[in-house]
Order: C-alpha cells, then sequence, then structure tokens
C-alpha cells in the first residue's frame, strides 16, 4: 500500500465506523429488504493518481482517472452479500526522469473484482465494509521507456493480473426499487518488472434497481 494512501483509507473506515455508531443510535429496525434481493447498480466515479518506479531515477506517473462502473451483488442476509465489479479507468500516464515530465500517453484500464460485503446495520440507509479480489487489463500507447542501455525507446505497455481490492461505503434503499450507493475503495496491483506496486483509490457514486 502506498504512503499516500494509507492515511486516507484509515480516514475512511474511521468515517464508516461513525456512521454505523451514529445509525445504531437511531434505534430503527424496519426490515432493510436486502435479504433475498439481487442489486444491479451503474456507477461513475474517479480514480485517484499514483506512482511506480521503473528504475532508479525513472517513474511512472498515472494521473487521476475518470471511472465507468457496473456493480451485481446478491444479498444473502441483511448483513451479508457476495457482489461483482466490472470497472473502466480512463486517464493518463507520464513518463518522469529525476522530477521532470519527459513523455505522456492516454491509458485504459479494466480492472474485474469479486468479494464479500458486510453491512453493519438493518436499516434502510446501511454503512458497509467489503474486501476481494479480482483481475485487471492495462493498455497505453506510444510511451517513451528507458532502453536499459542509456537511452530510450517508445514503447506500447500491456498488462495484466491480479489486484486486491477493500471497501467501505454506504448503501441506500427507498420504498421503491430505486437504490443509491456511494464508496471509497482502495486497489492494490502491480506491473511486470516495476519495483512498486499500485495502491490507488477509487472514488464511485452508483444508482439501480433492487429486484
Amino acid at each position: 500500500m502506498s504512503n499516500n494512501a494509507r492515511p486516507r483509507l484509515l480516514s475512511i473506515a474511521m468515517a464508516t465506523a461513525l456512521a454505523a455508531l451514529a445509525a445504531g443510535a437511531t434505534g430503527v429496525e424496519a426490515a432493510s429488504g436486502r435479504a433475498g434481493s439481487n442489486d444491479l447498480m451503474f456507477g461513475v466515479g474517479s480514480l485517484s493518481d499514483d506512482e511506480a518506479q521503473i528504475d532508479p531515477g525513472f517513474v511512472l506517473e498515472q494521473e487521476q482517472g475518470n471511472t465507468f462502473a457496473l456493480k451485481w451483488r446478491l444479498h444473502f442476509t441483511d448483513f451479508i452479500a457476495l457482489e461483482t465489479d466490472l470497472t473502466y479507468e480512463s486517464g493518463r500516464a507520464n513518463f518522469i526522469e529525476d522530477g521532470v515530465e519527459l513523455d505522456s500517453a492516454d491509458t485504459d484500464t479494466t480492472f474485474f473484482m469479486i468479494g464479500a460485503v458486510f453491512n453493519l446495520t438493518r436499516t434502510m440507509v446501511s454503512p458497509y465494509v467489503s474486501a476481494g479480489f479480482g483481475s485487471y487489463g492495462h493498455n497505453s500507447s506510444g510511451l517513451l521507456f528507458p532502453s536499459g542501455q542509456g537511452g530510450f525507446v517508445v514503447v506500447d505497455i500491456e498488462e495484466d493480473g491480479g489486484l486486491f481490492t477493500a471497501a467501505a461505503g454506504v448503501d441506500g434503499r427507498t420504498a421503491g426499487p430505486l437504490i443509491w450507493l456511494f464508496e471509497a475503495r482502495y486497489l492494490d496491483y502491480s506491473f511486470d518488472n516495476f519495483d512498486d506496486d499500485w495502491g490507488r483509490l477509487l472514488y464511485t457514486g452508483y444508482i439501480g434497481l433492487s429486484f
């Protein structure tokens, strides 16, 4: 996990815990209708920037990207669910040598995630936490890279692999089928031959239907 991501993730966890205590303090015990239901949601959001070291003095910076997501959840009970999430990021990468940007290129990254979800209350608006794993595919074209022989070459980057993910958020229900969701999600994944993992925060707002 990157040094910048750790304090932000801790803040998110603390905020979620406080929201759970506030919800529990209301004493509202109305059934949420989650048990046995399926949720299908569309989301838009933003994925934070991060840097990964390639060689000493050379860094690849992934700028903050725009994301679009499709999420499905199956609620076994009011408290436990299984989810899958397909998120696409449109972004931009910068090649940096000793703090100076030498080149940049557009990027496309797709994340597929599956995980367990734990709602913290039975109320219509409930904080939750989740954790799981998944895979990613990343593409960028025409980016300057060190050749390893003192020079540079222009390369197309194509990477794929596994990832770990954890999230905290708020799940909202209405009297009808309409539902909404907001979450902050941590993604940890790596590129081949890079010294550092990517540790990025994904913020997404969702709206959808429960059936």
